[in-house]
Order: C-alpha cells, then structure tokens, then sequence
C-alpha cells in the first residue's frame, strides 16, 4: 500500500507539473491501467475517471476510493483513503537548495525531448513529447509520449510552484527536482494524452490518462478541507 501512494504522489506530481492555471480549473480525465502479474500477485485491468481542482494555492485530485489534497500555503500534502476513512500528511519542501538535497544513489535519470509531431486530438491541437525516467539501481525505466496543447493557457509561475512542490515532497525524486522541474517546462501547454510504458523486474506495464473536459469556474466550498471523522494514518514513518 506504501508503495502504491508513493506512486500516486509522483504520477500527481507529474500531472501538475503541466496544469497550472490563472483561475480554478477543473479537469476529468479516462484513466486505463494494463493488467498485471508481479511478485505472485495479480491485478486486473483498471478504467476510471479522475477528476482535479486546481487554484492559485490548492490542488484536490480524485481518483478511485483515493483523494490527494495539496496546499502550498500550509506547505503540506494529504492522500484520503475514503474506504478507510482515513488520511496521512505529509511536509512540501520548497526551493531545496543543492546543499540540503539527498545523493542520488539511484542512478536516476530524467529527459523531456520536444518532437516536430502534431495532430488534433477531440478539439485541440497538440504536440508530442517524450519524457523517460531511468533507475539503474532498481532497474526500472519509465517512458511517457505526451500530447499536450497550448489551445489551453497556462501559468508558468504557479505550475512552477506545484512541481517544485510535488517533486520535493517524495525523498526518491528530491536530488532531482531541479533537474525534473527544468525538464517539465519543455512541455507546453496541458496535457491532453499520454501514454506510459513500465520496464522493472522483466515486467512491462502500460497505462494511459486522456482529458475528457478542461473548465474554469470556482471550485467546490469545503473541497480543499480533510474530512470530518477521517482518522491519520503514519507515512513511512512520518507524523
């Protein structure tokens, strides 16, 4: 279960590195995740619709029975497990300095490569890109071909606060956020649809997200608020 929040924060991280936006915005998007066999356990194929709020300073993100809840004012991130009725914290770091960042003993990488390849997809235009994360020491490579589009405007300043926020947030990504942020704003514009390839321990997994619907208006009262009832939990050792 560790695992798989971790994974939830870095794939939000990821999606808000590419968001950003002047007023609330909501987005819906079609999520699909492959089947897959790893480690004597099994998962079927998954489809669902998620759907995101996003202001100048907060960030709510619904998928499944999981909702993560991001306020750069408090400087802190909450991922809600409805089923549980329950929810874990944890601390945003801010403009991490060289000095203060963990080495990297990963053997991580991170490209963003731009192509010349367009096409419209539902009612906007949009460009491909490529974006590949390596992990030699775990073995694991990821690639993602994006479609984003710039029909959809965007704020470079708070879109640069969510990243460096999100990418700080996760000790496996923190020696590489300033690499990362750099990288993420090759990409122009809202990501429209991407594709993802998952190499690790000789298996491959595939999953893809498409926006349905992008919309200003206000966001929700109270949407931003940890629920009444809902007990914290401890992430990885954290309080």
């Amino acid at each position: 279960m560790k695992t798989k929040m971790i994974a939830a924060v870095v794939a939000l991280g990821l999606l808000l590195s590419i968001c950003g936006a002047q007023a609330d915005v909501f987005m819906k998007q079609k999520e699909h995740t492959d089947a897959i066999s790893m480690m004597g356990q099994t998962q079927p194929a998954r489809d669902e619709i998620s759907t995101t709020w996003l202001t100048t300073d907060k960030v709510r993100h619904d998928a499944g029975k999981t909702s993560v809840i991001m306020l750069l004012e408090q400087s802190m991130l909450y991922i809600l497990q409805h089923d549980k009725k329950s929810y874990m914290a944890m601390p945003l770091k801010f403009d991490l300095k060289a000095t203060e960042q963990p080495k990297n003993d990963m053997g991580m990488t991170f490209a963003v490569t731009p192509s010349n390849e367009n096409k419209k997809i539902n009612t906007w235009n949009c460009k491909k890109y490529e974006m590949k994360m390596t992990m030699g020491g775990m073995g694991m490579s990821v690639t993602t071909e994006i479609w984003a589009t710039e029909d959809l405007k965007i704020d470079q300043v708070i879109y640069s606060k969510f990243a460096s926020a999100a990418m700080g947030a996760n000790p496996m990504l923190a020696s590489m956020m300033d690499k990362m942020v750099s990288e993420m704003k090759k990409i122009k514009g809202v990501q429209v649809l991407s594709t993802t390839t998952t190499q690790m321990m000789g298996q491959s997994m595939k999953s893809s997200s498409e926006l349905l619907e992008f919309k200003e208006g206000t966001a929700p009262a109270g949407i931003f608020k940890l629920p009444d009832g809902y007990k914290k939990e401890s992430f990885m050792g954290m309080e």
